[in-house]
């Protein structure tokens, strides 16, 4: 799915912008983007930013958008949740560490994915009323769902679909969470394409 040029614009110099980039294994970019900004225009085209931090609905690809309440997956009967170590604390669906032994092994050992970051991110989200996240890349969601857990709209693009269900059956776990996820089983690229997602057997 092609992504429209992003434009961006802010009237307060001091309207703080927080850009983290990080790589993850196998080469895997994934950006983690936090906009804290009085007025903001992104994804001009088809997206409009919620006015508010009471905002009850975000216009984002509505057509492409996956709705975790609804959303109809293959039965799995090694369901895990593991309660996170963050403040406020919630419900995560995890992999088994057989299937993935280095994101979910480590918020099964520690409640929590690069917990250091999260709670960086966290921070930040909870300084900041207006504020919302663009997850890059979600994974199983550990960025998501501490996202949704402080009140904030969450824009989540993972196109595994095994992830995918990971995210739905958490944010079906947590009450309220579903207001504020917003997921797109879609990848960021530059120029619309059709790919095939490995994924790995040790690490999803």
């Amino acid at each position: 799915m092609a992504l429209p040029t992003t434009t961006i614009t802010r009237k307060k110099k001091k309207s703080p912008l927080l850009l983290l980039i990080r790589n993850h294994r196998h080469g895997i970019l994934l950006i983690t983007i936090i906009l804290a900004i009085t007025e903001i225009h992104i994804f001009r085209s088809v997206w409009q930013a919620p006015p508010g931090p009471t905002s009850k609905s975000m216009l984002l690809y509505k057509s492409h958008e996956l709705d975790c309440g609804s959303a109809q997956f293959e039965p799995n009967n090694n369901d895990v949740f593991v309660k996170t170590s963050l403040s406020p604390s919630f419900d995560m669906s995890v992999h088994s560490t057989a299937q993935d032994n280095y994101v979910s092994a480590s918020i099964i050992d520690r409640g929590c994915f690069e917990c250091e970051l999260v709670k960086l991110v966290q921070s930040a989200l909870q300084s900041n009323p207006d504020s919302f996240l663009l997850d890059i890349g979600s994974n199983i969601g550990m960025y998501v769902l501490t996202a949704a857990s402080t009140g904030r709209h969450v824009v989540a693009f993972e196109p595994a679909k095994v992830n995918q269900r990971r995210i739905c059956h958490s944010v079906r776990r947590n009450e309220g969470f579903g207001e504020y996820v917003h997921l797109l089983p879609l990848a960021a690229t530059e120029k619309e394409t059709r790919f095939t997602v490995d994924v790995p057997g040790h690490n999803k």
